[in-house]
């Protein structure tokens, strides 16, 4: 259907005509403007060039003549385009070194309106980088006619001193031309370039946003470990470190900027400002390039308000640079030379940047404006209109469709599935109401649905149907004759349950809401429905087709870990490893019968696990053995090969530091893969069955290379050596001086597992054998390697059931993409540290040489590109962040209709539960802080955070509320009130105070003693034992309040008073008691941390505050008499000593 408002104009030459009618085209005049002239020459001029600029561009036919752009000139275009780049690149550097505030009056239109977003770099600012680019191509292009000539094609007049510097700007494109040629073809690679016969212009496809197309929402900077693709998206909108070019390429960057800036400070006299050259490519912009016809309103905000961001981008620069421009004729100094820059910021805007203000700015924002308004006035076009009684729409001119047709169609189809249903139960009749079916959302069972579940009893529903078919017929005709079944009958029965699936996918398409794609509603899955061929991450992966008839307790047991008898295998099992077994080791009685084979791999693996941790004491920021440095970090993560961008500060670098949970974790990963390459490909049997002659197993794909095989038989050969040297030592006499064993030390075996104590040789062994698996070619074959095929096997997983499915237990899925994921960067991250251990290894005489190496080794084993284990487990990794963004996340919570009961992995608890739960931890914590801690004092007064006072910017070391000066009358008294009321009180002295056992001693126990007296450590350890069972309810009520829920390395860092290296989290503020902790997860990726804020219910705020106002100065002295010098940890939640 036409559009409102659009012209239809077939033919390539401009003229008035219905379109002009439309109040839009009316406003802006580009059909006059453009009368009797081609909009094919014009909409083709502002196309950016082609890669192939070597040849001459046609642009059109004008009066029987073609017009041509010269090769030169498209040539010379290619520099100019890798200028602007320049000139964009060092404004983005100027936007990132901007204070917030002058950003916001930047994008700021009013004269004295502050609007408080600041302007920033956007999503799509390639876009509207490019619609510059076109711009300048368009006046460029023009330039190579005469001015009359200029005037009969395009209708436009450029100004003498804007010619002048085009034409200073096409001498500096000549001498890089004959100085750089090399290096003119490197600008193809520029944002926005497009080819001849496309443009992405044609289509609009600059996002628009009616409503805030000229303000700019937060961006979301958001990351964690497993989002590397989301930063894909984003990383080159994000300024970065920048550089001035050299030579000529400094001198074009700053000319092209002088003239851009020619065009955006143009002024008429006479304020008429269509005679601006930008507003007359705001005309060009609004020819569209296929149909040559002019854009609707709506369609051209979406340029125009990429004109404004570039617009104010610019200048940004202009006013406020970050180097000065020295190699113009009048050097522009940057804004360190303005003594304020504020007000140099406010005169450039108020002259230039205003709404109302006579420049190419203030023009735009005003066609806008107006653009806008037509749009919020006759709605977004669209190509369906329902008609005036809404019974009915049309869809284009011709198609008409009545609602009463679709609720016919509905309800016979209804029917129709009603009475297939009633013919295919033969007569049977089963009440079942869907009110009362009971579901679980939650479960993941395979295989289960509402069926299974035993509270709706229809697991056994089909055994009726059963029954009753064996003396039925099904239209006409038996299904049993004699005992015989009747084929075609069975034949017809099936086929009418096909037809019946038919017509219940065409119900419930028509059915509210929003329609389901045939492909999604055909394929529902039922109980024995696999997905594998369906699944896209799956299919990427060829995880199926490599897996493919294997067992899945082969799977599993094909890399899990031997029982650990040794000391360094520590056997923990993280959550992402809930699903291995490390307790089957199928390699007992295996092997030349002797144990040997499940002795030789635990030993491999507890030397595995000292290599990892000996190439982590090299990364770690807490060893002194560190050789990793930033530039390092950064080389070993350079997985795009992007060299230019190293130097950035947001470039990507190994992420060395990790939690001892997560390090055990990524080192349990690695060494299941040695086991796996162990018991798959080293082994003589592969570990795996063959069901048929012909099956394909993973020991038949994997093709080991000859130096891994040789790793390994080195490897042998070392444990063969120690067993050697091991049966020596047992021969010796058992009469061998000390400084012999001393002497052999190094020599000594671990007795159970035969690992050489210290021995590098085995370790040293196992790294050259992991280097050999990384450095393989794997071509289009990737499970050639076994690291790849071990990939596949860490996809699936056990899927736990509940204890009354137990023959169900070895069922194994699929894991979910994100869950997946993370198998992959254990792997990705301990192979960064393996190679960087050898690479450190190798120039140990030479450390200076190690940058070179690790580029060497990295380009070429490492990157996405490259056709090895790591390069296609990089690209599977950046596939999977995107595929698990659109997976829904499991065990979600289920809220009932009323809101008041949330259903959680089979779990209800209702609203009311957790008010009594805050409650009851209220009344418990209560009790024990004034019956025990507080010692029942009945003359005590709480500490209440109204009456205090707090500076929220104390920095001195041990200072918080308590040391401040004005609550010094609140809380005198308070810091040994408790060792007063022990003292006072004989009750208390009964319990706590003793007579010094050590002075009994000294005086041969006669109570010579002096009297003396000492705490008693049982009433101390029981009153600790208070004060710990107090915290435990105290962290209830912190992590039960509302707002964001805490992490547990949060919550447990809460701290009262400042430390050196940060202040306190609990504070007093408006009254109340708030809480402010930092979230440091992605710290070390983004370089910033997050707040997390909350403030205490008055009565659990005062209970705090009383707490850490008599209870710590108590548990100081406590703690001193087992530690004289010791000090309490100024963690709130600290539960020992």
């Amino acid at each position: 259907m036409k559009r409102p408002f659009e012209s239809t104009q077939t033919d390539h030459v401009a003229a008035t005509g219905t379109s002009e009618t439309t109040p839009w085209l009316q406003h802006t005049r580009w059909a006059e403007l453009f009368r009797n002239r081609s909009l094919e020459i014009i909409a083709a001029t502002a196309k950016l060039p082609a890669s192939q600029w070597s040849r001459r561009y046609l642009l059109g036919q004008w009066q029987g003549l073609y017009i041509w752009s010269s090769a030169e000139t498209e040539a010379q275009l290619q520099v100019i385009l890798r200028g602007l780049d320049l000139m964009f690149d060092r404004a983005r550097a100027t936007l990132d070194r901007t204070p917030y505030i002058s950003r916001c009056w930047l994008n700021t239109y009013a004269k004295d309106a502050f609007w408080p977003h600041g302007f920033r770099v956007i999503s799509s600012f390639k876009k509207y980088l490019a619609i510059w680019k076109r711009f300048i191509c368009f006046v460029f292009r023009a330039l190579q006619y005469p001015s009359r000539q200029r005037k009969e094609v395009y209708n436009l007049r450029l100004g003498s001193n804007e010619i002048k510097m085009m034409q200073h700007i096409l001498y500096l494109v000549g001498q890089l031309q004959l100085g750089e040629d090399g290096n003119v073809s490197d600008s193809s690679d520029s944002e926005g370039d497009e080819s001849y016969g496309q443009d992405w212009h044609d289509d609009c496809e600059i996002p628009s946003d009616i409503e805030n197309s000229d303000t700019d929402q937060d961006f979301d900077t958001s990351t964690d470990e497993d989002e590397e693709a989301g930063r894909n998206q984003t990383s080159d909108s994000e300024g970065s470190d920048f550089f001035l070019p050299n030579g000529n390429w400094l001198r074009l960057s700053e000319a092209l900027f002088q003239l851009s800036m020619m065009f955006w400070t143009y002024q008429d006299p006479a304020g008429n400002m269509s005679s601006s050259t930008i507003i007359h490519f705001t005309a060009v912009m609004g020819i569209r390039q296929q149909s040559l016809a002019f854009h609707s309103a709506h369609n051209s905000t979406s340029e125009l308000a990429g004109l404004i961001w570039i617009g104010r981008l610019l200048f940004l620069e202009y006013a406020l640079p970050v180097y000065s421009y020295s190699t113009l004729v009048y050097e522009w100094p940057r804004r360190d030379h303005y003594p304020s820059q504020p007000d140099r910021l406010d005169a450039i805007r108020k002259k230039y940047l205003i709404r109302g203000c006579y420049t190419p700015f203030g023009e735009i924002i005003e066609l806008k404006a107006f653009a806008k308004s037509i749009v919020k006035r006759e709605g977004i076009p669209g190509n369906l209109s329902w008609d005036p009684d809404g019974k009915s729409f049309m869809i284009g001119h011709d198609i008409k469709f009545k609602l009463s047709e679709f609720c016919a169609t509905h309800c016979k189809v209804i029917k129709l599935v009603g009475e297939r249903i009633d013919e295919m139960m033969l007569g049977l009749e089963v009440d079942i109401k869907t009110d009362e079916i009971q579901e679980n959302l939650t479960c993941r069972k395979a295989g289960w649905s509402f069926i299974q579940d035993p509270k709706n009893k229809l697991a056994d529903t089909w055994e009726q149907l059963a029954d009753i078919l064996r003396s039925s017929s099904f239209r006409g005709k038996p299904f049993i004759k004699g005992t015989d079944w009747q084929v075609d009958t069975c034949i017809a029965y099936l086929n009418a349950g096909i037809d019946l699936s038919k017509l219940t996918f065409a119900a419930s398409h028509l059915s509210g809401g929003l329609p389901g794609r045939g492909y999604r509603d055909s394929h529902r899955s039922g109980v024995e429905d696999s997905r594998a061929d369906r699944v896209p991450w799956l299919i990427h992966t060829g995880f199926p087709t490599h897996l493919r008839g294997l067992r899945d307790t082969e799977i599993i047991s094909s890399y899990a870990l031997p029982r650990s008898i040794d000391p360094l295998d520590d056997g923990i099992c993280s959550e992402d490893d809930e699903d291995d077994d490390d307790h089957n080791d199928d390699d007992e009685n295996k092997g030349d019968g002797t144990g040997r084979t499940a002795t030789d791999l635990r030993r491999i693996l507890a030397a595995a696990e000292g290599m990892l941790r000996d190439a982590y004491r090299l990364c770690s920021d807490k060893s002194p053995e560190r050789k990793m440095t930033q530039q390092r970090a950064k080389r070993l993560s350079n997985f795009r090969g992007e060299d230019s961008k190293l130097s950035s500060i947001k470039a990507d670098k190994f992420r060395s530091f990790k939690n001892e949970s997560s390090l055990t974790s990524y080192f349990r990963i690695q060494k299941q893969l040695l086991a796996y390459y162990y018991r798959t490909v080293f082994r003589a049997d592969g570990h795996f069955t063959r069901e048929r002659d012909d099956q394909i197993v993973p020991r038949d794909t994997i093709e080991a290379t000859s130096m891994q095989q040789q790793a390994m038989k080195n490897i042998i050969s070392i444990l063969r050596r120690q067993d050697k040297m091991a049966r020596g030592k047992d021969g010796k006499n058992s009469d061998d001086d000390d400084d012999d064993d001393d002497h052999d030390h190094a020599d000594n075996c671990n007795e159970g597992n035969g690992v050489v104590d210290g021995d590098c040789e085995l370790k040293h062994a196992i790294r050259k054998f992991c280097i050999f698996l990384i450095c393989q070619t794997v071509g289009s074959r990737p499970f050639r390697s076994a690291i790849l095929s071990f990939c596949a096997m860490k996809s699936r997983k056990k899927s736990w059931t509940r204890q009354s499915d137990k023959e169900q237990r070895r069922l194994c899925t699929w894991h979910k993409p994100g869950n997946f994921n993370s198998n992959l960067s254990a792997l990705t991250w301990t192979a960064q540290l393996i190679l960087f251990d050898f690479i450190c290894f190798q120039k140990q005489d030479d450390e200076d040489r190690i940058p070179d190496l690790l580029d060497q080794m990295c380009k070429k084993y490492f990157q996405q590109m490259t056709e090895t284990p790591y390069g296609h487990i990089l690209q599977w990794r950046l596939y999977l962040f995107v595929a698990s963004s659109t997976e829904l996340a499991t065990h979600q919570a289920r809220w009932s209709l009323d809101g008041e009961t949330v259903d959680y992995m089979g779990k209800q608890l209702r609203m009311e539960q957790v008010s009594q739960l805050a409650l009851s931890e209220f009344r418990q914590a209560h009790s024990l802080l004034y019956d025990e801690l507080l010692f029942g004092m009945e003359d005590v007064a709480p500490i209440e955070a109204w009456r205090l006072n707090d500076d929220l910017d104390l920095e001195d070391y041990g200072a918080s509320w308590m040391t401040d000066s004005r609550n010094r009358e609140i809380l005198a008294g308070t810091h040994d009130a408790l060792l007063r009321q022990i003292e006072g009180r004989a009750s208390l002295r009964r319990v706590f105070i003793r007579p010094d056992q050590r002075g009994l001693k000294k005086s041969g126990g006669s109570g010579g003693s002096g009297g003396r007296t000492c705490l008693c450590p049982k009433a101390m350890a029981i009153y600790e034992a208070h004060v710990q069972e107090f915290l435990r309810r105290m962290l209830t009520l912190i992590q039960i309040l509302p707002g964001p829920p805490l992490r547990s390395p949060e919550l447990l860092s809460i701290t009262y008073i400042n430390t050196g290296p940060r202040r306190r989290s609990v504070l007093i503020w408006e009254k109340l008691v708030m809480i402010h902790v930092r979230y440091h997860k992605s710290q070390e990726r983004t370089g910033a941390e997050k707040d997390n804020i909350r403030f205490l219910p008055p009565a659990v705020g005062d209970l705090l505050l009383t707490y850490l106002a008599f209870v710590p100065p108590l548990r100081q002295v406590f703690l001193r008499q087992s530690k004289p010098r010791a000090l309490l940890s100024p963690y709130c939640t600290n539960y020992h000593w």
